[in-house]
């Protein structure tokens, strides 16, 4: 997960360090099923968390780009597990629009933006930067237990990257991809398994003039918790907000943190 700066780009327009994943270790064997269930399931869960991505482009409205500083983060706490947020954020994890958009439990996510808008229709928009925190799947701790394998660490690694591609996240709106590294970690801030992406997104000239923006960065960890359940973290924030708040952002990816 990115939660600390060498997991995560501290500067969007300079090629990230590539991060380093455990060794290899043998094939699986063929005789744990139960395994390669679990990978598959949260494989699923990360493939459907691509569509957070390809709505989240092209939500955003042209405003004013808010400054902010490290001491305006506060802390939000869900399911044992917090993150920060700048206090001038909106809460709005009371808007259905917003939660049905990002694919998301309607009943268990929380969302903050820094600004909220309005679009055509009336509907909730976020207008330059905002955080979004779910629970993505159900679990249980024997489903934790099994990736504990370094034999299914290693197939569960392979898994995620035959499925999270650089060309994945490429659509009509977000023209290419840029900067961007995938990381697995194990037993990081009380996290037994968690994938961490980071992505920069150059939009489409169309897109560009619409937004008042060139790209659009993206930081996602997918968590799987002691307890099984598999939740999902996106920060993403346009190119000019990013210039405005990089240390902020990076302190909110250290934050990103179970209990112990």
């Amino acid at each position: 997960m990115a939660t600390t700066q060498d997991q995560v780009s501290e500067n969007p327009q300079t090629e990230p360090t590539q991060p380093t994943s455990p060794q290899p270790a043998a094939d699986p064997p063929q005789n744990k099923p139960s395994s390669g269930k679990k990978v598959l399931k949260i494989t699923g869960i990360v493939v459907a968390v691509l569509v957070v991505l390809f709505v989240l482009i092209g939500i955003f409205a042209p405003a004013s780009v808010p400054k902010y500083s490290t001491s305006d983060l506060v802390t939000e706490t869900k399911d044992n597990i917090s993150f920060s947020r700048p206090s001038q954020w909106k809460d709005v994890s009371g808007s259905d629009t917003l939660k049905n958009s990002f694919g998301m439990n309607v009943n268990d996510s929380l969302i903050f933006g820094d600004k909220i808008t309005k679009d055509k229709n009336g509907k909730d928009d976020i207008a330059n930067a905002g955080v979004i925190f779910g629970k993505a799947s159900e679990g249980k701790p024997a489903d934790v237990a099994l990736l504990k394998d370094p034999a299914v660490r290693t197939q569960f690694e392979k898994t995620m990257d035959s499925s999270l591609q650089k060309d994945s996240f490429k659509s009509s709106e977000c023209q290419s991809i840029d900067h961007f590294s995938k990381n697995y970690n194990y037993d990081l801030n009380n996290f037994p398994v968690s994938v961490a992406l980071n992505i920069n997104c150059h939009l489409s000239a169309a897109e560009q003039k619409k937004q008042k923006a060139q790209s659009i960065e993206i930081r996602m960890a997918i968590i799987v918790a002691k307890n099984g359940n598999t939740y999902a973290y996106v920060l993403f924030a346009n190119d000019k907000s990013w210039a405005k708040n990089e240390p902020v952002y990076l302190q909110m990816l250290k934050d990103l943190k179970a209990q112990p």
